[in-house]
């Protein structure tokens, strides 16, 4: 669609009009913001029983406001498939090889544009270890074998002590009892004890028994008197007379 008018023109030369001209033109309208592909997308390497996601949202520029619907399409379908998942190209392998995948974005005005990259598939799918059982085995025996001349091992002697020069200490001098006062002997009569005579062989009182008593008797007399007679001379009077 287009626009268009006429438009009329005169040449004036020394304020004499000379020729009118007349011309049509068309205007065209403004072509909508297209939508471009940005960059590229790098080889995708894939491993046997993996699968990746290849993010589309900056591999395209689109007007703004304008949404984008995506479409992929792969060379050699034996060897991976793609499926768009939102904003993402989701690959899962399928066997060994190379190929080639194109996406292609479209905006609410029609526009198009398209992104292809390669994707290679490598590797065997992964196989679990088989763990083998390890076979019993002898266990060793040590035998140990008394040496020719074994030399006895010398031990550690210990040292006895220096003995130090370690000063006595000097007695205390202990404290002398003083002499205690010793008292006075008193005159203390003696009474002579009677002794014991032996009896006689027949059972009776014998002579010599007899003598003892009276020179015992006699005895105690004198003692007698020379007692009176010295209590006397201490009360200082004489000593008192038969009559």
């Amino acid at each position: 669609m287009t626009l268009g008018g006429h438009i009329g023109l005169q040449v004036i030369r020394g304020g004499q009009p000379l020729d009118e001209l007349t011309a049509n033109i068309q205007v065209a309208p403004p072509s909508p913001p297209s939508l471009n592909a940005v960059g590229s997308i790098p080889q995708q390497n894939l491993a046997v029983d993996q699968t990746g996601l290849v993010p589309l949202a900056d591999r395209f520029t689109a007007p703004e406001g304008a949404d984008l619907s995506y479409t992929v399409t792969v060379a050699r379908t034996g060897i991976v498939r793609a499926t768009i998942q939102g904003s993402n190209v989701r690959l899962q392998w399928l066997a060994e090889g190379r190929t080639e995948v194109t996406v292609t974005a479209t905006d609410s005005n029609g526009n198009t544009a398209t992104q292809t990259f390669t994707v290679r598939v490598s590797g065997e799918p992964p196989v679990e270890p088989t763990i083998a059982p390890i076979p019993p085995t002898a266990t060793p025996t040590l035998t140990v074998e008394p040496a020719a001349h074994a030399s006895p091992t010398p031990t550690n002697t210990p040292v006895p002590p220096i003995p130090t020069n370690t000063p006595t200490p000097e007695p205390e001098p202990t404290a002398t009892p003083e002499p205690t006062a010793t008292p006075a002997p008193t005159n203390t009569p003696v009474v002579a004890q009677p002794t014991a005579t032996p009896e006689a062989d027949d059972g009776g009182i014998g002579i010599g028994g007899i003598i003892i008593g009276l020179i015992v008797l006699a005895l105690l007399g004198i003692l007698a008197f020379f007692l009176l007679r010295r209590r006397g001379g201490d009360d200082g009077g004489a000593p008192p007379s038969d009559g």
